[in-house]
């Protein structure tokens, strides 16, 4: 389900630590749900981890999921 780049960027992404890897995780299939996809890849994980770093400036994952 999920491409090894995926899972390099998910291992860079959360240091290694168990919550941020099922945050980051969970965050991956939920854009790849709303895709409608069924593989995880690493474009995906890089749109968890932006979200997931918290920062005003930045849109939100859903935001970009459907700006188009």
């Amino acid at each position: 389900m999920f491409t090894t780049d995926a899972i390099d960027k998910l291992y860079e992404g959360s240091k290694g630590i168990p919550r941020l890897i099922n945050i980051l995780s969970h965050k991956a299939l939920m854009v790849a749900y709303g895709k409608g996809d069924r593989i995880i890849t690493g474009q995906y994980l890089d749109l968890a981890i932006n979200d997931t770093e918290v920062s005003k400036s930045r849109k939100s994952l859903i935001q970009r999921l459907f700006a188009g």
